[in-house]
């Protein structure tokens, strides 16, 4: 008997299979998106609540100095009183530390209205799909980020490029904690030095 076909067919001949399809693509796209819209709205709601302790804190100053004023019209009519004078300190002191206060307060709503924009551009740019934010944490300059991701390896390699950025270049963070549960995606949580001690 003799052999009339040959098979030509092999393995080796079909294209390579592709491991990102359109879809994931598009569903990483659409989770940093929505990430980014839940960190704005976030941020606009803190804003507002900075603005109204700025505005608290500038009505109880005004009325500190008008105390003060009016203690210092009393003493310059009057005997020195040794009560009164203590008081006058009292209200000095006062309001050099609701000057401090207003101080720190306005270096925070400047980092809010400007700073947390470039930071969630930054953690935008810094996104390859591997994994997603589901937390941001920011207080008094200090991080704290939880989210999930597909492989553990992706998770170190997102904190490098972090620090490539410019709102995170140089940033050291104090710990990373990884940890899956049945069925789940790996969620971990990455802080800096402040927040190292908080719970999840």
């Amino acid at each position: 008997m003799s052999k009339s076909h040959i098979n030509l067919y092999d393995d080796s001949l079909l294209p390579a299979r592709q491991r990102l399809s359109f879809d994931t693509l598009k569903l990483a796209l659409i989770s940093v998106l929505l990430l980014l819209l839940l960190g704005l709205g976030g941020l606009y709601w803190q804003l507002s609540s900075l603005k109204a302790d700025v505005a608290a804190a500038q009505t109880q100053q005004q009325e500190l100095t008008a105390q003060k004023l009016a203690l210092e019209q009393r003493l310059q009519s009057h005997q020195p009183d040794v009560a009164l004078v203590a008081e006058v300190n009292e209200l000095q002191e006062s309001l050099e530390l609701k000057r401090l206060l207003l101080g720190e307060i306005g270096k925070q709503q400047r980092f809010t209205s400007k700073g947390y924009g470039d930071l969630l551009t930054d953690l935008a740019s810094a996104a390859d799909g591997s994994l997603w934010l589901e937390r941001i944490v920011v207080a008094e300059g200090e991080l704290r980020f939880e989210g999930s991701a597909r492989d553990p390896k992706s998770v170190p390699l997102w904190v490098e490029r972090l620090k490539e950025t410019k709102t995170l270049q140089g940033k050291q963070f104090a710990t990373m904690t990884m940890a899956r549960e049945d069925g789940k995606p790996l969620g971990f949580v990455l802080t800096s030095s402040a927040l190292a001690k908080e719970t999840p």
